[in-house]
């Protein structure tokens, strides 16, 4: 078995080149250089409009989220999965919430294997487990163990390996892999942080044939190749964690999106920690920010809103999200209808038929 072997780029700092895979970046987030208004044309191509068909069976309730493939679209939340087709018909529904086989208390992620119609599934109330279902049918396929925690994150890379993103702090790994029948090919020991130690949410993705991640606790972005993991830029100007009760935290920084010209990062202000009935209490100072980081000239501005061509308004309250090819944006129902309402396009039949309570929109494109 390979050895992964961690390179240690110290001391490298933002040249203003185009290309960033030779060099680690060092971003300043300290210095938010303005606003900037995007298209989501901006993000994704092939953007399409995917209205989700509303059955009494298949109503999304309260929480969820999404994953988009090229055949299926996959949603969860707090009490049921369902299968739809990519044109937004239901097809199942998949789980529901419970502790049996194929239930589950809590997904952390998920993704599936279009070419074989298996869905793999990460359950908070599973430790240590993956759970498979067949989409076919919507059975329980079977449950495996895994080498290390339970992953926060995880997607499939060349329709083989699934890369696993624990986010748990003392995790054996950082970042591991396992082929689909959950055998372990090979894993990143878990390292002490490069940089300032910060608070995150973990960060994973593909990206033109390598992965991206971004474990918890650390201000730097790796990027994986050949079995290397390479630190790919480093977040500055941030203020480090401290652990102790009561006293300010830090800043946190999460991960949003990645696209070959830039990435969205999300930034909060920790005051203070507190423990109570058994749980950390978090107080954060104002509203977070969503800033836009580019790599052509590494400034940081704050993202106002996305407009969206399709639908003629802007995006100021959004959460993308991303599958390993598609990025995802679901607009409420009624949310839908006040815009069709107010501007004349070539979705204003489904006003027609749509009640404030349907399933939502989908605002899909693939990513680049």
């Amino acid at each position: 078995m390979k050895k992964w072997i961690v390179l240690f780029w110290v001391g490298v700092f933002w040249v203003g080149c185009r290309s960033h895979s030779d060099s680690v970046i060092r971003i300043d987030m300290s210095e938010i250089r303005g606003e900037i208004d995007l298209k989501f044309g901006d993000i994704a191509t092939d953007c399409r409009l995917v209205r989700l068909e509303t059955k009494p069976e298949a109503l999304l309730e309260g929480w969820f989220k999404i994953w988009v493939g090229d055949r299926y679209i996959v949603t969860y939340g707090n009490e049921e999965m369902h299968l739809f087709s990519a044109i937004g018909e239901h097809i199942r529904r998949l789980s529901v919430n419970g502790r049996g086989p194929g239930e589950f208390e809590y997904i952390s992620c998920l993704t599936v294997d279009e070419k074989t119609d298996r869905l793999y599934f990460s359950d908070v109330g599973k430790q240590n487990s993956l759970s498979v279902i067949d989409l076919k049918t919507g059975e329980f396929v079977k449950a495996f163990e895994l080498p290390s925690a339970r992953p926060e994150e995880m997607v499939l890379v060349h329709d083989s390996v699934l890369f696993c993103l624990p986010a748990y702090r003392k995790a054996a790994y950082e970042l591991y892999q396992v082929t689909l029948d959950g055998d372990f090919l090979e894993g990143f020991p878990r390292q002490q942080p490069i940089g300032t130690k910060i608070m995150n949410d973990p960060f994973l993705i593909v990206h033109e044939n390598a992965c991206y991640f971004m474990p918890v606790g650390t201000d730097t972005l790796f990027r994986v190749v050949d079995g290397q993991k390479i630190p790919q830029c480093i977040f500055d100007g941030l203020r480090a964690v401290d652990g102790e009760k009561g006293k300010e935290m830090g800043t946190t920084v999460s991960i949003r999106y990645y696209s070959t010209d830039y990435m969205f990062v999300q930034l909060q202000y920790l005051k203070r920690m507190e423990r109570k009935f058994g749980e950390n209490v978090y107080t954060f100072d104002g509203d977070p920010d969503v800033c836009l980081v580019a790599w052509e000239d590494g400034q940081v501005k704050r993202v106002r809103g996305i407009y969206v061509d399709e639908l003629h308004y802007i995006m100021t309250d959004y959460d993308l999200m991303i599958s390993e090819k598609y990025v995802c944006q679901a607009i409420s129902a009624m949310e839908f209808r006040e815009h069709i309402q107010t501007d004349d396009i070539s979705y204003r039949s489904w006003y027609t038929h749509m009640k404030d309570d349907d399933n939502p929109v989908l605002l899909i494109g693939k990513r680049f």
